[in-house]
């Protein structure tokens, strides 16, 4: 493993066929040999609200899982809360080491000596 640390979006966790469900559910046409480079950029173009209403459409299990990997609350019984503290996180990436549970560390500025 090398030393840089890897970040990733909700959309780069989500499987090609959860994608195509996402942008066909949202009124998307989706070529059947669609990649998923062009499956997430067709997805990342959503507002929140339907990405939300789309992802609610994903197992509760499923939810949680993307919820931990992405280091947000997965707590809760009802898909759609799950699914808005998702589409809300959207595009921002996290780090690797913090979705594995570990403490991202980010470099802290030295302060300047006059």
């Amino acid at each position: 493993m090398s030393g840089k640390s890897e970040s990733f979006s909700l959309l780069d966790l989500l499987q090609r066929e959860e994608l195509t469900a996402l942008a066909v559910g949202c009124g998307g046409v989706v070529s059947g040999k669609a990649g998923k480079a062009e499956l997430v950029a067709s997805v990342s173009t959503l507002p929140a609200k339907r990405l939300a209403s789309a992802l609610a459409e994903l197992s509760r299990d499923r939810l949680k899982e993307l919820c931990r990997r992405l280091g947000l609350d997965d707590s809760g019984r009802e898909k759609e809360p799950l699914a808005r503290r998702l589409a809300q996180r959207g595009e921002k990436p996290v780090s690797a080491a913090k979705s594995n549970g570990q403490e991202a560390t980010t470099p802290t500025a030295s302060p300047t000596v006059p």
